[in-house]
């Protein structure tokens, strides 16, 4: 098999990652834009030891699955990679992904129960974040997804998988800023001003809140004097070069015209980012008109969501998993929630007391500790706060824990406490033992280990670090509950957690509709 080459081939299965996969003469090859049952021609564009990669040359005969994409731009867009498969399908696929990392990676058999589907399929994407670019010639600005397997952006005019009111404010944006001749950003050479518009959304108000990524250090940006341009560089900003305040006053003037413009447009915001990395954000962020936040309210309780702050792409698919980790958490310590207790005691006639109940529950509210482990803004540890006597929230990320002492203003929660640091020293210091004091002269601590009857992880892709594992191993008493959006890490960490805790069951969840990503809840119970 060699590059170029063109194969035949039957699509078996999708992996993680979007491809699907078949096989010729005992090599694997992966096919993106496939489905299991399509027979293809593909041509080979890169072969390895053990595998190959191809692209799809012609469809011989289709799959069953196979559907027309609703979006003109599934095919070069790079935002969703499934929107060729039926739903069904998709969703079929995603519990086969993740029982095949846990047999393949963890090397443990468990239960996967049926994806957890969302009611929205179109319209649910409340997190946009887009890369921003310019043409050569007409200056003209693109703001989009990355082309598939490129840098290079897809000028989105309409994305059906997010609100209409993005679209409208994204043409806005493009047109108000080649008027006032702000420059775009280039990543090969590190020179211009605007990175990424990042818009936050919300389900519940229908308002948003938009932030622009520019290529600047703050302090340089707001400085009063009028810095010369950079020179043979037009009106572009240059490593090391100071922005010019021109630029500073007509990325103002964008700021006030689109919130002018568009009244759901909560408030405006820029964020300071001259790295040179893939990470959209920098570390400072100013407010330029309206206010610095949104708010989603999901089953009564109000989330506060800043600009910085994580919170889940889709919201009402997020209320669902939310709920199901709450499930979870009352059948395991045998918490029955205060309306299914209304409803027991209304067939009862109320012939069971209160005082009954309380003494019948194997697991009182009041004895009850959870430990909730990056747990952003709380929004897990909210849910569950009437059903347990005392939480713990381990955030890293000051605007999250910000957020989340909002939400425990609003919510009227007391029972929640947030801890703010790196989850590798914070729960390193709760597995007790001896300590480095703040000051090198002073003698060592030694402090008592702690435990929690739950211990939650909500990790981000990458998954937990073997440090944050061994202290799990210690802090859980009776029950890890793992939620994952990266089924190759959950199995990793699965492995390592293994030898003192048994796998139960994985709960996934379809949080990202038409696209290989998959939410899943992972109940481990201790030996």
């Amino acid at each position: 098999m060699n590059k170029n080459e063109i194969i035949e081939l039957n699509i078996e299965k999708l992996t993680y990652g979007g491809e699907g996969i078949g096989r010729i003469d005992g090599m694997t090859v992966f096919v993106s834009d496939t489905v299991a049952g399509d027979h293809v021609k593909a041509e080979i564009t890169s072969v390895k030891k053990n595998f190959a990669n191809a692209v799809i040359t012609e469809i011989i005969t289709p799959s069953e699955h196979r559907i027309k994409p609703f979006c003109p731009l599934a095919n070069a867009c790079g935002g969703c990679q499934w929107q060729h498969i039926n739903y069904e399908e998709q969703l079929r696929a995603k519990k086969q992904i993740i029982e095949e990392c846990m047999q393949k990676i963890a090397g443990i058999e468990v239960l996967v129960n049926d994806v957890i589907r969302s009611d929205e399929v179109k319209k649910y994407r409340c997190k946009v974040q887009y890369p921003v670019q310019q043409t050569k010639i007409s200056k003209r600005f693109l703001a989009g997804y990355y082309r598939k397997n490129t840098h290079d952006i897809v000028n989105i005019k309409f994305c059906p998988i997010q609100p209409r009111i993005i679209d409208e404010i994204a043409e806005f944006l493009r047109k108000k800023a080649q008027e006032l001749e702000l420059t775009a950003y280039n990543e090969k050479k590190h020179f211009g001003l605007i990175r990424h518009f990042v818009f936050r959304y919300s389900q519940t108000n229908k308002d948003l809140l938009l932030t622009i990524v520019i290529n600047a250090k703050e302090s340089d940006f707001l400085s009063p004097t009028p810095y010369p341009l950079p020179q043979g560089r037009g009106n572009l900003v240059g490593e090391g070069a100071s922005p010019p305040r021109l630029d500073s006053l007509k990325l103002k003037e964008l700021c006030i015209a689109i919130k002018n413009e568009f009244p759901a447009i909560s408030g405006v915001l820029v964020n300071y980012n001259t790295g040179r990395s893939n990470v959209i954000l920098g570390k400072e962020t100013e407010l330029i008109e309206g206010k610095d936040y949104i708010e989603e309210v999901l089953d009564e309780k109000i989330f506060h969501i800043s600009a910085e702050s994580f919170f889940q792409v889709n919201p009402l698919t997020a209320q669902k998993m939310f709920s199901e980790v709450r499930k979870i958490v009352e059948e395991k310590l045998s918490i029955r929630s205060s309306s299914n207790r209304h409803c027991e005691q209304s067939e009862a006639i109320h012939q069971q007391s209160m005082n009954e109940w309380i003494a019948s529950s194997q697991a009182p509210r009041n004895d009850i500790s959870i430990l909730d482990v990056y747990a952003g803004s709380g929004s897990f540890s909210m849910y569950l706060n009437d059903i347990t006597s005392n939480i713990t929230a381990v955030e890293e990320s000051e605007s999250s824990v910000n957020d989340g002492l909002e939400n425990l203003k609003r919510n009227n929660i007391e029972n929640i406490t947030f801890v703010q640091g790196n989850a590798d020293d914070v729960l390193k210091k709760m597995t007790g033992g001896e300590q480095e004091p703040e000051n090198e002269d002073d003698e060592p601590i030694i402090t008592e280990p702690q435990t929690f009857d739950i211990v939650l992880l909500d990790p981000p892709r990458k998954g937990c670090s073997e440090s944050v594992i061994e202290s799990v191993k210690k802090l859980a008493g009776k029950y890890i509950i793992y939620i994952s959006c990266n089924p190759s890490t959950l199995a990793r960490d699965v492995k390592l957690l293994s030898d003192n805790f048994i796998p139960e069951f994985i709960q996934p969840v379809d949080m990202f509709c038409h696209t290989y990503h998959v939410e899943s809840i992972l109940v481990l119970t201790k030996k």
